[in-house]
């Protein structure tokens, strides 16, 4: 089977550490990408002389680079419009593939030419590249290619299951939804790729084919920190399914279900981070203060009260923060329903 041409796109930033394990995975495919473009917003550390040496080595590697640092989303926009190939793949200069991701996926693509994208199962690794955990999405038990009816079962299922580092985008699919919307930050590929997959259909391979490498420093891990701004992000990204351009893709029910179950996610991630800041501080007080006495006591019963009191504020706060963009979604169900 003659397969089209694939691009790889590559973000960087001082990943000099994990840069040249993430490109070996990719040139000891067995499927070979007709380039790999490699943008460097003006990294600091040796990022760029270990792309040399891999450029050097193999002409399909391409290092574009910044002058100043103009941050992930300018990042990969710049390295999308330069590639030429009619499927795209956005590598991260710090994960990594697995042999016959390439291979599998584009096999699979031309298959289903009605495809938007492929996706996989994925693992996670940590900072030193030793497998820690994998996902599964189980949406089916084979390799398959789902309709955008197939998809959006699979949604209500995990709304999560396609990852973007282990997704290949048929390249006039990624043109036609508009690319990757900016200000909706670490959910843009999020959006995007269900855009797509609900439009087109989309192939999907229950195997792990790509490594997520989960540090603290990753722009999702990021993100998240503020919970304010994520409800933001979810607020925006209900506009986008709801406009003209999307809402014939993105149906009322799944936005109204989206937003209840991911909305919910930021607010318990956001007290879950509160919660371990917050007795990680007891824990300090306590090595510090001496346990006995009246007034000691006193005051370590008074910080742990203050403590539970800050945690259930944050609740109410950020529950009615969700609570007009859960009302807007509604509206949309309600809309659709008379």
């Amino acid at each position: 089977m003659k397969m089209g041409t694939l691009s790889v796109v590559m973000s960087s930033y001082n990943y000099g550490s994990y840069i040249g394990d993430a490109l070996e995975a990719i040139l000891s495919q067995s499927f070979r990408p007709m380039e790999v473009i490699v943008v460097d917003d003006a990294s600091t550390d040796d990022s760029a002389d270990v792309v040399n040496q891999f450029a050097r080595r193999d002409p399909i590697i391409k290092l574009v680079r910044n002058e100043r640092n103009m941050g992930v989303h300018y990042v990969a926009e710049k390295g999308i419009n330069l590639a030429c190939g009619e499927y795209l793949y956005g590598a991260a200069a710090d994960d990594r593939i697995l042999p016959g991701f390439f291979e599998k996926s584009m096999r699979l693509l031309e298959q289903y030419p009605e495809a938007g994208l492929c996706s996989t199962d994925i693992g996670y690794i940590n900072a030193q590249g030793h497998i820690v955990g994998e996902y599964r999405a189980g949406v089916v038990d084979q390799t398959s290619f789902l309709s955008p009816s197939g998809i959006l079962k699979s949604l209500y299922k995990d709304p999560a299951y396609i990852v973007g580092g282990s997704t290949i985008f048929r390249r006039a699919a990624l043109d036609e939804a508009g690319g990757f919307p900016p200000q909706l930050l670490s959910l843009c590929d999020w959006f995007t790729e269900r855009a797509i997959a609900l439009k087109h259909g989309a192939c999907y391979i229950p195997e792990v084919l790509y490594l997520w490498r989960m540090t603290e420093g990753q722009y999702s891990a990021t993100c998240y920190k503020n919970p304010w701004e994520m409800l933001k992000v979810v607020d925006q990204a209900v506009e986008l399914m709801q406009s003209p351009r999307y809402s014939d893709t993105f149906p009322p029910d799944f936005v109204d279900y989206w937003v209840n179950r991911f909305g919910g996610e930021v607010i318990d991630e956001a007290l879950t981070g509160l919660h371990d800041y917050q007795y990680a501080f007891m824990e300090q007080f306590g090595k510090c203060v001496k346990p006995s006495g009246l007034v000691n006591r006193l005051l370590r019963r008074t910080l742990w009260s203050m403590t539970r009191y800050a945690l259930s504020f944050s609740k109410s706060s950020l529950t009615r923060g969700l609570s007009p963009i859960r009302e807007k979604s509604r509206a949309g169900v309600n809309k659709q329903s008379n």
